[in-house]
């Protein structure tokens, strides 16, 4: 993953100034958005923003509380967290300097 990344089952840039890889997923059931989440790196630290989609975005914690994101307002990633974007889907964040993994 590059410093950037668009997560969706067909996702797109939501401006065309914005910069960042398209990551497709697969979801036959629909219950991810077209572009669900944008997810980036600022120095150290990981961010995910929820792009206003149907099902959100929550970020589990590793000690097994999480928050809701809210739509259009980047919300920090600590190390060990997961990015859980509906109930089949989910990012693991490594550490805040390796890269974000996917996990099923």
């Amino acid at each position: 993953m590059g410093s950037a990344v668009f997560l969706g089952r067909n996702p797109s840039r939501a401006t065309d100034d914005q910069a960042g890889e398209l990551l497709p997923l697969a979801d036959d059931t629909k219950s991810v958005s077209e572009t669900h989440a944008f997810v980036e790196t600022n120095h150290d630290d990981l961010w995910v923003t929820d792009l206003d989609s149907t099902n959100g975005v929550y970020v589990a914690y590793p000690d097994g509380t999480g928050a809701q994101a809210e739509p259009g307002v980047a919300a920090a990633v600590p190390a060990g967290s997961d990015i859980v974007a509906t109930f089949s889907a989910a990012w693991t964040s490594r550490s805040s300097r390796e890269q974000t993994t996917s996990r099923r």
